[in-house]
């Protein structure tokens, strides 16, 4: 079984920037990751700190 953990750090105002990033770069690696056996993700998001972590 493997873990891994994702945080993305991005300037003030910028929350529309990390959910691109997590549909255009984290959902699709996810969804290959599926074949390997990666079974979920789960990806958090603080619109006040434009910060986010994907587990």
């Amino acid at each position: 079984m493997y873990a891994g953990i994702t945080i993305m750090h991005y300037p003030p105002k910028r929350t529309d920037d990390v959910y691109r990033h997590i549909r255009e770069v984290l959902v699709p690696h996810h969804q290959q990751m599926q074949s390997q056996g990666l079974r979920d993700a789960l990806f958090l998001v603080n619109p006040e700190s434009c910060q986010g972590i994907g587990i």
